[in-house]
């Protein structure tokens, strides 16, 4: 079997992941004033008080989630024109670290309302992901001077 083909199979399942993802996401935050409620009205552990809190704060990294999934998806076009060491993707990286930041802060917040291990848990996750995505901007921008250095040359 051709390693390259494999490769591009896999590239343009991860890409169809992303656009599902992208679309279940935009479902699941326009159903979160229902899914939210039915949430408190059936287990006690939450309490009616945080209702729009947790709304708005689901809502928040939803939205950052979606942007996130859009710059992946972005990255992944370059990768499939066979150009990904291209500044957009810098770029992508970055805003990518930023989104990853204010949905920790998002969920350092939810965790004041009602403090739980998955929440803390996705505090640590994307601010992991925020550092990785920001020094895979520095990687990125670094192979993007070389190769502009390179086509200089040549």
């Amino acid at each position: 079997m051709n390693t390259e083909n494999s490769v591009n199979k896999l590239i343009y399942f991860t890409r169809l992941i992303v656009l599902f993802l992208f679309g279940f996401g935009i479902i699941t935050i326009l159903s979160l004033p229902f899914s939210i409620k039915w949430y408190i009205e059936h287990f006690e552990t939450t309490s009616k008080d945080y209702y729009y809190a947790f709304v708005l704060i689901f809502a928040f990294c939803g939205v950052m989630a979606l942007l996130i999934l859009w710059q992946l998806k972005k990255m992944l076009d370059t990768v499939i024109s066979n150009d990904c060491f291209v500044l957009s993707n810098v770029v992508s990286l970055n805003k990518m670290s930023v989104y990853s930041i204010l949905i920790t802060i998002a969920m350092v917040i939810r965790c004041i309302f009602t403090p739980t291990f998955t929440a803390a848990c996705m505090v640590l996750t994307f601010f992991i992901a925020s550092l990785f995505s920001k020094i895979l901007a520095m990687v990125f921008e670094s192979a993007v001077n070389y190769k502009i250095e390179n086509d200089l040359t040549i």
